[in-house]
């Protein structure tokens, strides 16, 4: 899948004229042959709700990050619904309309529009676009942690069993934060 993801763009191999490439088709790789591993991969399933073709797959609650076509604000799209305010830095984006709803191959596209990798990713139901969601959350680990506690308010203030970020780095500044906060409470409740 991989190869066949990362089809990179004429003259890859004369970096002048590579770099022409790029900039003339604004990414370094072929957007299209991306799109079509991730839509054989997961084919039409839609991110949300509607007839699924693997339905064993949606018993655990999955989102993704991505960015606004402006770049202002994140963007989570995910497998579920809650009740909770946004954050000021991002939105939770669930369409009205049902027929509007991302099939999980586009929200694979629009978290992964990384530039100058690949260019951004155009929803073409929505006319929404979308860019890599690592612009606002290289390591959404935050983002993450503040969804759970808003799908399951019963256990918000107690800390998760097991925390694990599949990703590129750690956010120290906030792990240090919830040892200082859990070990606070910890000795509050002694």
């Amino acid at each position: 899948m991989c190869d066949r993801a990362f089809t990179p763009r004429e003259f890859k191999n004369a970096p002048v004229l590579s770099q022409l490439a790029t900039l003339r088709h604004g990414s370094r790789y072929k957007t299209k042959p991306l799109h079509d591993a991730l839509q054989e991969a997961f084919q039409n399933d839609l991110l949300f709700g509607g007839d699924r073709t693997h339905a064993s797959g949606y018993d655990v609650k999955v989102s993704v990050t991505s960015t606004d076509a402006v770049g202002k604000k994140a963007i989570i799209l995910a497998n579920y619904s809650r009740h909770g305010q946004d954050a000021l830095n991002w939105n939770f984006q669930r369409p009205d309309d049902p027929a509007f709803e991302m099939k999980v191959w586009e929200a694979a596209a629009a978290t992964s529009a990384a530039a100058p990798l690949f260019k951004p990713f155009r929803n073409e139901s929505t006319g929404l676009t979308y860019y890599d969601g690592a612009f606002y959350n290289n390591n959404p680990v935050r983002v993450a942690h503040r969804e759970r506690k808003l799908l399951w308010p019963d256990v918000a203030s107690r800390h998760p069993d097991i925390f694990l970020s599949i990703g590129t780095g750690q956010d120290q500044k906030w792990i240090t934060h919830e040892i200082k906060h859990h070990a606070a409470r910890s000795t509050a409740q002694r």
